[in-house]
């Protein structure tokens, strides 16, 4: 047959066989990503001198006002266009636009700020 379905091996848990009980390779939602924990850590340890970029997000899956909300870290948000799934103003700055066009502009201003500090 060929193709995604050759991917997919249904034929249960390779222990006993049962089909009821496993659970794909995927986190649902509301469910905690096995890394969380690790970025939740992370985001903690950061400095007022950390600069954080977070790209692309609503904010659905993973919180991420929240998660920068009480960070020490300047956090930057690029999205596309403004949302209204999280609190954007939790961000240091927000910055909308196409990525491409987008990152390259914070680069230049950032190394610009940084060769004068």
């Amino acid at each position: 047959m060929g193709g995604r379905r050759d991917r997919y091996d249904r034929t249960g848990c390779p222990s006993c066989a049962r089909k009821s009980t496993v659970k794909p390779s995927v986190v649902f939602f509301g469910e905690n990503a096995p890394r969380y924990n690790d970025l939740h850590h992370i985001v903690q340890q950061l400095r007022a001198e950390d600069t954080v970029i977070v790209i692309g997000t609503s904010g659905t899956v993973l919180p991420a006002d929240q998660l920068f909300a009480h960070s020490k870290a300047y956090s930057i948000l690029v999205n596309l266009e403004p949302g209204t799934q999280m609190n954007e103003r939790a961000f240091s700055e927000r910055s909308y636009g196409p990525a491409t066009q987008r990152l390259p502009e914070l680069w230049d201003l950032l190394r610009s700020e940084w060769a004068g500090a």
